[in-house]
């Protein structure tokens, strides 16, 4: 397997198990054993209660027709947020060592981005291009993968796809500077309700949209737009820059991509037979 297929079947098969972990984390009834039902999450304010509101398995269907509720927890779970404006990967990394951010926080932060928007939805899709990208032995149709991700109502919904797409890119800053600063002998936070895998099948596929963005002379404003023209037919995939090799250099030790696996715990080599 070339490395650019095996980069990608490693991204859709940490979503295929994100799928399994996420899908029994909602469809059980362990929470409502355990008295942990629906919740007022306007009540959420710190960073503790908000954390136990997110045990509730209404928790995000609820934020995501609140966005005020939605935003006012982002401002108080990530330092340097403000109204939609995320701080860099290099400044929240900067405020996990000077400890005015914690990695818990920023991992909790990232699961609400990602998971009030379509994002969740097609995170989830990946899992069923698995077995196709993990055959590829030569490069990869990028716009045919991310169409058969995408939800019919997103791919023609402009709004609804730049929101799941920035949610992504939004997602990476926090959860690529928690893999930074625990390293790859340190541990990951666990997502609401999963764990530090989990946490890392989310930074895995945050990584790979966020890790691309559109060329200078492409005209399109961002990440999002560009993506959005290529997979309707309307601009070829060269309008968007090929992502950055050492982020997922599966060979060191150092790679984003490489550190969020080791931190979890999970096994390159047997992922990649």
């Amino acid at each position: 397997m070339k490395k650019t297929a095996l980069t990608a079947a490693l991204l859709v098969f940490a979503s295929a198990l994100l799928l399994s972990s996420c899908d029994a984390m909602f469809n059980t009834n362990l929470f409502k054993a355990a008295g942990l039902g629906q919740v007022d999450i306007t009540k959420a304010s710190t960073p503790a209660e908000i954390a136990a509101a997110a045990t509730s398995p209404q928790f995000f269907t609820d934020l995501k027709s609140d966005a005020t509720t939605k935003d006012n927890m982002l401002t108080t779970l990530v330092p340097g947020y403000s109204s939609g404006t995320v701080p860099t990967a290099i400044d929240l990394q900067a405020a996990l060592t000077s400890g005015t951010a914690t990695a818990d926080n920023l991992v909790l932060a990232s699961a609400i981005m990602i998971n009030t928007t379509e994002a969740g939805t097609i995170v989830k899709n990946i899992a069923q291009e698995l077995p196709s990208i993990a055959s590829t032995t030569t490069t990869l149709d990028v716009s045919a993968v991310i169409k058969a991700i995408l939800p019919a109502d997103v791919l023609s919904d402009p709004v609804a796809f730049s929101n799941a797409i920035t949610a992504l890119s939004d997602a990476s800053s926090s959860l690529t500077a928690v893999a930074n600063y625990v390293g790859a002998s340190g541990t990951l936070p666990s997502v609401p309700g999963g764990t530090s895998q989990d946490t890392a099948y989310y930074g895995l596929v945050a990584l790979a949209v966020s890790s691309v963005t559109p060329t200078t002379t492409s005209g399109y404003a961002s990440t999002a737009d560009a993506l959005y023209a290529i997979v309707n037919g309307n601009a070829p995939a060269s309008v968007l820059n090929p992502p950055d090799a050492a982020v997922f250099d599966m060979n060191s030790s150092t790679s984003t991509a490489s550190i969020l696996l080791s931190a979890a715990g999970i096994d390159l080599a047997a992922l990649a037979q």
